[in-house]
């Protein structure tokens, strides 16, 4: 995800998250609202995203937005099980003490968001922008893809 941002009395395009895993090649992507989106990709699923607590707060840090919004009630990131794409929300930053100990070869990874004051780093945007996936639509046998007319401003 990219916008125009300010920093520093700097004006400039950035990439401010990375809300997906990519398992298949995407073919589109719409903005549902200003903080969901949808997305298929080839496996011809269609995808829901909702914006996670510390990316609504790092909107207005980065100065893309100047909206204010109750943060609370959205989810604090995501979590990707082993061997899946479906991405869950959690409900509060995990602490040390509700980190299980892993069994498996492959643990489940969680992705805690957090507000950006400054242009996240790579490893920030790989490992802390990840969004909750709220809803999977299924029953496409061809190929989706998105007609907007309206464009949505965050």
């Amino acid at each position: 995800m990219h916008a125009p941002t300010t920093i520093d009395s700097h004006s400039l395009w950035a990439e401010i998250a990375r809300p997906q895993i990519h398992g298949y090649d995407m073919t589109d992507a719409a903005f549902i609202s200003p903080y969901r989106f949808a997305s298929t990709g080839d496996e011809k699923v269609t995808r829901v995203f909702d914006a996670p607590g510390g990316f609504v707060e790092s909107l207005q840090a980065l100065g893309v937005s100047t909206s204010t919004q109750d943060t609370s009630a959205r989810p604090k990131g995501a979590t990707v099980p082993p061997l899946g794409l479906s991405n869950r929300a959690l409900g509060k930053a995990a602490e040390v003490s509700d980190v299980p100990v892993p069994h498996v070869a492959n643990p489940a990874v969680d992705s805690i968001s957090k507000a950006f004051t400054a242009l996240p780093t790579e490893e920030e945007l790989s490992t802390t922008t990840l969004w909750p996936e709220v809803e999977k639509v299924y029953g496409h046998g061809y190929e989706v893809s998105f007609r907007s007319q309206a464009h949505t401003e965050l």
